[in-house]
Order: C-alpha cells, then sequence, then structure tokens
C-alpha cells in the first residue's frame, strides 16, 4: 500500500519532469481564433487603430512571477472593440451583467506589424503572426474577479 507521502513525492516527480519551457510557434492565427497562455486569453482581431497606449506591455495585472506575461516586438493598447458575444454565456450563468465581467476581465490590445512574442516565466512563450489580438483574463467564478497568479 502506498503512503500519501510516497503519492505527493511521485506528483511532484511527474510534474517537474513535465515542466519543460519552450517556445510554441504559431504558423497561422485567422481572425477570430482564441488562445490561451496560462490565465490569458488572446483573440485574433480585424485590423484596426487604436489610440490610448497602454501603460505597460505585462498582459495580466500583478507584481508576482505568475503575472508575467510580457509582450515583446509589439505595442499594447487600450479600449479593444469586444466581440458583443464574449461573456455573454458566462454572464447568463452566474447572474451578473456582461458589462461588470468586460470591466474585470478585458486586457490590453497587442499589435504588432511583425512576428511577436508572449513571454512568460512559467508557461511555453507564443511566437505568434503579426497581427492585432485582444486579450482577456480568466474568471475566478467564485469571486467574480480576474484570475491573479
Amino acid at each position: 500500500m502506498k503512503t500519501l507521502a510516497s503519492v505527493l513525492k511521485a506528483i511532484k516527480t511527474h510534474a517537474n519532469k513535465n515542466t519543460k519551457k519552450g517556445t510554441r510557434k504559431v504558423a497561422t492565427w485567422p481572425i477570430g481564433k482564441v488562445e490561451r497562455q496560462g490565465d490569458v486569453y488572446l483573440i485574433r482581431l480585424a485590423k484596426q487603430e487604436f489610440k490610448t497606449p497602454a501603460k505597460t506591455q505585462q498582459l495580466a495585472p500583478g507584481e508576482s512571477k505568475g503575472s508575467r506575461h510580457i509582450v515583446v516586438g509589439g505595442k499594447t493598447f487600450l479600449g479593444w472593440p469586444v466581440p458583443e458575444t464574449l461573456f455573454l454565456e458566462e454572464s447568463k450563468k452566474l447572474g451578473v451583467s456582461r458589462e461588470r465581467l468586460c470591466k474585470e476581465l478585458v486586457g490590453p490590445a497587442v499589435v504588432a506589424a511583425k512576428r511577436w512574442k508572449l513571454k512568460h516565466p512559467e508557461h511555453d512563450d507564443f511566437d505568434n503572426p503579426a497581427g492585432v489580438y485582444g486579450t482577456w483574463g480568466q474568471l475566478d467564478t467564485k469571486t467574480l474577479k480576474r484570475v491573479r497568479d
């Protein structure tokens, strides 16, 4: 019979073997397609202009190592046009307004004239095609707040 300590040790060993960090090169990214890096989601948008630059290249709020989703080779802007269907189902299930979820979750847009990277110390980096991308964070359904690593 295995002890709890031996099971936990086996889990930690397995986890450490499977945390090789690399770079995930995205060859093509069609408009409307969504990808995820940890607790940050990205959606490819149609080309558009933005006026208000974000204050940082970091996509997730916070000071911890887990919040370090950093844009390299692109620019970040505030105020991307969130599709009307985004968060609609979640707002109905949770009994809160879609506007509340947008205010809590929506992050900056990323605009890149050439390939750009989304870097993170704990997840694979993403090497992405040029284009415009919207971002948002993962929802904690208990607190109705954005997950913060």
